[in-house]
């Protein structure tokens, strides 16, 4: 059966992907799951090739630190619901290769591993985390650290008070890994609702008022992003170049005088007004020379 493992390993990639995208995993689990339970050599293959193939695709996606955590819990916890429901077939197994082995001191390091996982990413959930979330977290990580320092230390001795001990703890685990997913999603979902306006056909940015904006969505030509002084100055002197402004040169004007259909002359308005200014205002009367 284990061409089974080979056959479903293309429906397992692709449910990974899907997974990672639209942060639904249940299909991932439960393909993931028939994968083991088939052939487990061929399964624990897969896992190791889901492994790279997750960390492959999250890299070359990156966006950000918070999303890739948040990606990967939900890669690691989907991956693990699918272990326990394949537990039926490997447990048994996994119990006979233990051998000599404690299993009790491999339950404590595989537990602390996973509390040291949570720790670091609560860290980076906790500016977005709300004051229940983060009460959550913090007491679940607690009570499940004590809980495991306790069972390290031997001070359950009892079938019955190792079960309680295991409950405790995968219940501190479950509240803090919930606690965080939902802090992510909540950033999430904020993010997502935030407007950041284009402005392609232009726009007024008041002063003191700083916001995000989308620059370079203009298709048909360059984009001016320039304060408004600027703009006056570069139009000033764009207009004095052109002779229509009046810090510049002046403009040449030609009017053509035509009396009955017939041209008289020209006159070049810009010298006969600089003329004029240059011999001022008659104040006296008397015949000019």
């Amino acid at each position: 059966m284990w061409l089974d493992g080979l056959v479903l390993l293309p429906l397992v990639s692709y449910a990974l992907i899907r997974g990672i995208k639209i942060n639904k995993w249940l299909t991932y689990s439960i393909l993931l799951a028939c994968t083991i339970i088939f052939n487990y050599y061929i399964g624990y293959m897969v896992c190791i090739f889901l492994v790279m193939l997750f960390l492959a695709y999250a890299i070359n996606n990156f966006e950000n630190r918070r999303n890739f955590i948040h990606q990967f819990v939900g890669f690691a916890i989907s991956s693990v619901i699918s272990g326990l429901i394949s537990a039926v077939v490997i447990l048994p197994t996994f119990l006979n290769l233990l051998n000599g082995i404690d299993a009790k001191t491999v339950a404590l390091g595989v537990t602390i591993g996973v509390l040291v996982a949570l720790a670091g990413a609560l860290i980076d959930a906790w500016d977005d985390m709300s004051t229940l979330q983060k009460a959550v977290a913090v007491l679940g990580l607690l009570a499940a650290a004590a809980l495991t320092a306790a069972v390290a230390v031997g001070a359950f001795q009892s079938a019955a008070s190792m079960g309680l001990a295991a409950i405790g703890i995968a219940a501190g685990i479950t509240a803090v890994t919930a606690a965080i997913a939902a802090a992510n999603q909540q950033a999430q979902a904020g993010a997502s609702q935030v407007r950041v306006p284009g402005l392609a056909s232009g726009g007024l940015v008041p002063p003191g008022d700083p916001f995000l904006a989308v620059l370079g969505d203009n298709n048909r030509e360059v984009e001016v992003v320039s304060p408004y002084s600027t703009i006056k100055r570069a139009v000033g002197e764009e207009l004095d170049a052109r002779g229509g402004g009046t810090g510049g040169r002046q403009g040449v004007a030609t009017a053509t005088l035509v009396l009955d259909g017939t041209r008289l002359g020209r006159a070049i308005f810009p010298y006969i007004e600089g003329e004029s200014t240059r011999q001022g205002v008659r104040l006296t009367g008397g015949r000019g020379r």
